[in-house]
Formats: C-alpha cells, sequence, structure tokens
C-alpha cells in the first residue's frame, strides 16, 4: 500500500467516525428528555432573578440559550443547539490533532481518549455551560500545544487563539479560568525560551505584545471573577470536594467516565493507579527527551492545571472540581496520553515489524476495552448525570395524549411528585400548554392528586397506595406513573 492510500484510508476513517458521533449527538439532543438542572438554567433566561445568582447561571451557556429561545422556541433541541454546535468545535480541533497521526493505531488511540468517553459526549447532548466548555477548551489547548512556531507573528497568532477560546471556555465553566491562567503563563515561558535560544529576535515591542495578551485577557476575566466572588457570598460554590485532587477530582473522573458502572472497585483503583503512574512516568520520560515540544507544552499544562485547583484550595478555601466541574480534564489527561505514546512510538518503533506490533498492542490492549466500554453505554434514552429525569418527557405526553382531544377540562387535573422531578414537569406543562395540569411543585408525595409521578423506593410510602394503580413504568429513571383510580375512566 503506498504511503498516499494509507493517508487517504486514515483520512476516511477519522471523518466516518467523527460524522457518525455527531450524528449520534444530535439524536440525543432531540430526544432525551429535558433534565432537572437544564431546566434551571431555562428558568434564567425566563427571567427568573433569584437563579441568575445561582451556580447554574453559566454565563455564555445562558446567553446562547436566550438567544436560541428567542428565535427558535423553548422546544429542548432548539435550547441545546449551542451545545450542539459547540461538538463541532470539539470535533473539528480533534481531527486537526488526530490527522497528524503518523499510524492508523495512534489515529484510533486519540479518537478513543479524545471521543469515546461517554460521561463527555453526555454534555455536548444538553443545554448547559459544559459542553461549550469542553469544545472552546479543547481549541485552546490545540494552539497552546503546537510545534514551536516558525516566526513571531505564528507565535502571537497562536496566543491570541488561544487565549480567546480559553476566554469562552471560561465563560462556558467558570474552572477553565484556570485555563485562560496556564495558556498566559505557557506562552510567557515559551517565549522565553525562543529568546534565549534565539529562534527569533524577541525585541521589547513583542514582549509589550504579550503583555497586551495577557492585559486584555486579564480584564476579560474580570467579570468572571466578580461573578465567582458573587457565589461565593451566596453559598453558591458548594460542587465539589474538601480533601484533595486525587480523592475529589480523579476518582470522580474515573467514576464518571466509567459511566458509573459496576465493574468494582478493584477495576477504578487500577484506573486511578494507572493514571498517576503513566503521569509520573511521562514526566520523567521528559528529563531525558525533550524532542517532543507538544507533549511537553501539554504536560506543563496538565501539571499547572493541577496546581492551580491546589493553590485555590489554599489561598481561597475553594472546593476540589469534581465530577461535571472537573470535565476539562478529561481533554487535557486524553492529549499527554496521546502526545505521550506518539513519542514512544516514534522512538522505539524503528522496524515495520516493531510498529505492526505496536499498532496492535495499542489496538488490542487499550482501544478495543475503550471502545467496547462506549458501544455498551449507547443509549438515546438517558445521561448518567440526571438518570432519573429520562422518563419525564414520555410521562408528559401520556397525559397530553389523554387530554388532546378534550377542549374543555372539567377539572384542574393534580399530579404529585418527587422533588427532583418539578422542574422537568413543569418544563414540559409550559411547553405543551397543559394549562389543565396544576403547576408541581417541591412540597412532596400528596396522596389525593390524581397523578403521582415517584421513584420506585417512594411508592411503598403512599398511605394510600391501594387508592392507585401504575399506568407506566421508567426503567431507566427507576420511577412510576400512578393514576388514582377513581379518577381513571
Amino acid at each position: 500500500m503506498t504511503e498516499k492510500n494509507y493517508s487517504s484510508i486514515k483520512k476516511m476513517l477519522l471523518l466516518f467516525i467523527l460524522v457518525s458521533l455527531f450524528a449520534y449527538v444530535a439524536i440525543r439532543s432531540n430526544v432525551l428528555s429535558f433534565t432537572h438542572d437544564e431546566c434551571l438554567s431555562f428558568d434564567i433566561i425566563r427571567g427568573d432573578v433569584d437563579r441568575a445568582n445561582t451556580a447554574n447561571n453559566h454565563l455564555l451557556n445562558t446567553w446562547l440559550m436566550s438567544q436560541s429561545y428567542y428565535y427558535f422556541g423553548g422546544e429542548a433541541f432548539y435550547l441545546r443547539l449551542p451545545n450542539l454546535l459547540a461538538f463541532l468545535v470539539y470535533l473539528f480541533f480533534s481531527y486537526k490533532i488526530l490527522i497528524k497521526s503518523t499510524s492508523i493505531p495512534l489515529m484510533v488511540l486519540g479518537v478513543s481518549l479524545l471521543l469515546f468517553n461517554p460521561y463527555l459526549l453526555d454534555f455536548f447532548s444538553l443545554a448547559r455551560g459544559y459542553g461549550l466548555s469542553m469544545g472552546f477548551g479543547l481549541a485552546a489547548l490545540y494552539f497552546l500545544v503546537k510545534p514551536i512556531p516558525v516566526g513571531f507573528r505564528q507565535y502571537i497568532t497562536n496566543i491570541f487563539m488561544a487565549l480567546g477560546f480559553a476566554l469562552l471556555a471560561a465563560y462556558s465553566n467558570l474552572i477553565c479560568v484556570n485555563l485562560v491562567i496556564t495558556a498566559m503563563a505557557v506562552y510567557t515561558v515559551e517565549l522565553f525560551f525562543l529568546s534565549r535560544e534565539q529562534r527569533f529576535t524577541v525585541q521589547a515591542k513583542r514582549w509589550a505584545v504579550l503583555g497586551l495578551a495577557c492585559t486584555m485577557s486579564i480584564l476579560f476575566m474580570v467579570k468572571l471573577i466578580q461573578h465567582l466572588f458573587m457565589l461565593k457570598e451566596h453559598n453558591e460554590l458548594y460542587f465539589g470536594g474538601p480533601n484533595n485532587f486525587y480523592d475529589d477530582t480523579l476518582k470522580s473522573i474515573i467514576k464518571s467516565s466509567l459511566y458509573f458502572n459496576e465493574y468494582g472497585e478493584g477495576v477504578s483503583m487500577i484506573f486511578r493507579i494507572s493514571c498517576v503512574v503513566l503521569f509520573v512516568i511521562g514526566i520523567v520520560y521528559q528529563f531525558f527527551n525533550h524532542k517532543n515540544v507538544q507533549l511537553l507544552k501539554v504536560s506543563a499544562a496538565l501539571m499547572l492545571m493541577i496546581l492551580a485547583t491546589i493553590v485555590q484550595h489554599y489561598a481561597f478555601d475553594a472546593l476540589y472540581p469534581g465530577v461535571r466541574t472537573a470535565l476539562i480534564f478529561l481533554p487535557l489527561y486524553a492529549l499527554f496520553c496521546y502526545f505521550l505514546v506518539c513519542a514512544w512510538y516514534e522512538q522505539w518503533s524503528e522496524s515495520k515489524k516493531t510498529k505492526i506490533s505496536f499498532g496492535l498492542f495499542l489496538l488490542v490492549a487499550l482501544c478495543l476495552p475503550i471502545g467496547w466500554h462506549f458501544i455498551k453505554n449507547v443509549n438515546v434514552d438517558y445521561v448518567n448525570e440526571w438518570k432519573y429525569d429520562s422518563g419525564t418527557k414520555e410521562i408528559m405526553n401520556m397525559i397530553r395524549e389523554k387530554y388532546a382531544h378534550e377542549s374543555n377540562v372539567a377539572q384542574t387535573i393534580s399530579i404529585s411528585n418527587s422533588w427532583v422531578f418539578e422542574p422537568s414537569i413543569n418544563y414540559y406543562r409550559n411547553l405543551y400548554a397543559m394549562d389543565y395540569l396544576a403547576p408541581a411543585n417541591r412540597e412532596g408525595i400528596n396522596c389525593n392528586s390524581n397523578f403521582v409521578y415517584c421513584l420506585k423506593e417512594e411508592r411503598d410510602t403512599l398511605s394510600n397506595i391501594n387508592d392507585y394503580t401504575v399506568i407506566k413504568e421508567e426503567y431507566a429513571a427507576d420511577a412510576l406513573l400512578l393514576q388514582r383510580k377513581a379518577f381513571m375512566k
């Protein structure tokens, strides 16, 4: 096979995977039930001032949702559209990074690390700021870890692009403020070494350009910092852990990446130890081999991001990020692993036979398990973070269809519910103009209501359970829709 044909096959395979993933995420954006926290974000754009002062207000996401709502309406797909489009950004820069792979096994490894994480993909199907932060965050990382620039113009272009995307990520998810700070630090150190090695002449005005880029970034961060202090004042920075980066961040990232599957504590521990050991090996390796500039940069970025969370914890009593607030570490660590393996592949795979053996090892030992885990969790029914909300859309459609042909409902219909279902029930009540249905509340289950929508575990707590019959069981949500027998026709 010629090199040109091999390159064409690699490109077509990569494009096929990316297009398939986008179709999957787009379908989920359209069919998934609107979730609890999405509804709270939607309340903000509909004028809920109190919600605007909570952590649910992801600034850029809120604004983009408001624009979608203004132009297209309140359907879930349109409210999720900004994050779906952010997935295009994520896919584009994944393509830019992975198409440069020197072999198909390396490319498939990169795809597996960057894209076959079911937890990460969930957030591109939701109307929250996390998908936006991942799309813009990977774009920032792409420019941040690019090889040594040929000239100063390319260098400064990389700076402005990286800082611009990092700021967009920060306005989408406040944890990415650390990404902005990290980018400024990496570029400052890079300019110092480039000037010392005389890669290009660094005059005073060029240092001034770097200073201007950093100053502009700081000015754009002022609003974010003000927002952070406001959230702290309102006790809204409650998501995370107080212990350490390993327990609160790393463990939660691995648990969420495993999609909360019960593989056993032993499997989770193996992943945790492997992540730490690989990171240490990668850092030690770079002391003896400085050739891979991209690996050096992504390693520096990862260490600075970790250091930033530790410093903020001790300086400002900030919690260590966990689960969805730590999402930025997924593509960051994925790039670290990818560039590290690429460096080993290029250094140690001198013969064709060795390259084939190395490639097969990557496919069988790494890509195959990751791919199996991803396929195992592919679904269009739920996102694991808000799995309990997976059936709300369907049960509300059932109630709506039941009264679709009745122009005048004789009485106001009441629905009682577990508190977690209140936002999504009211969202669909307003979306479907179900004025005959009384609004849901968080006061607990009322045993005299016409309908009850509750978690299965709450069924036996109903004092008059014999007065109700189950008309719908939502397996993914582990919930039941019950109807009062006296109200049934």
